[in-house]
């Protein structure tokens, strides 16, 4: 029980709480405010999660073409810049709460998830509680994440899972016993992540790429060295 105090309900707690200070006024005022100005691309996010859940729960009809825009050929929503998987996903939130909390539930989860992702990178790495803590703020709150609160829900949602894809990245090398059940982890994060946006793919990919090689090259020749000749 201590252990999941400090290292698990402690700091969501305290990622919770920073969070909510750093998104003022609209953590309080999720139906009201949204982060950002107005002619940022934070409504057309929140047009994504109301066409979707009025197209699901209202219309029942398939959410991927919005026959309105565009007419009369209609917008394939399949390749756009939102995913239809989070926006279906939230769509009985969105039911309840409307679209305008939603979208802001979403960013304030977001934070909260990508900042415990690189809590629990740097524990398995060795470092401190403190460190993790410091650390996944400075990730959650960093200058490119604050750029995507303003509008870029993609990804907002894409980024939360970029710790977690290391993380599962760096158990699969760190546990042989477990690697498969590791690296099912690592790639259903990779999937989540794509879901958030399609240029997840790339960013992905390359921090499992750079994560493997880190510590299976050292690794490789350590093994594989061969011994020097005497002079």
């Amino acid at each position: 029980m201590r252990r999941l105090l400090k290292e698990v309900f402690g700091p969501l707690v305290i990622f919770g709480l920073v969070t909510c200070f750093l998104t003022f006024p609209m953590s309080l005022h999720p139906g009201s405010f949204i982060l950002g100005r107005p002619f940022e691309d934070a409504f057309e996010a929140i047009w994504y999660l109301y066409w979707y859940q009025h197209a699901i729960i209202d219309l029942h009809q398939s959410p991927l073409v919005q026959p309105g825009i565009f007419y009369p050929i209609g917008w394939d929503l399949r390749l756009a810049a939102l995913p239809p998987f989070y926006p279906s996903v939230l769509a009985p939130i969105t039911t309840m709460l409307g679209p305008v909390v939603t979208y802001n539930l979403a960013i304030i989860a977001s934070a909260v998830i990508a900042a415990y992702g690189v809590f629990r990178v740097v524990k398995t790495m060795g470092g401190s509680v403190g460190g993790g803590v410091f650390a996944g703020i400075a990730f959650a709150f960093c200058s490119n994440r604050e750029v995507y609160f303003e509008g870029f829900l993609n990804h907002v949602l894409a980024s939360m899972w970029y710790p977690w894809i290391l993380y599962g990245a760096l158990r699969t090398v760190q546990t042989p016993a477990h690697r498969t059940r590791w690296a099912v982890f690592t790639f259903i994060a990779y999937a989540l992540a794509i879901a958030g946006a399609w240029q997840a793919a790339l960013f992905g990919g390359v921090i499992i790429l750079v994560a493997l090689l880190a510590y299976w090259v050292p690794a490789y020749k350590l093994e594989f060295r061969l011994p020097r000749r005497g002079v």
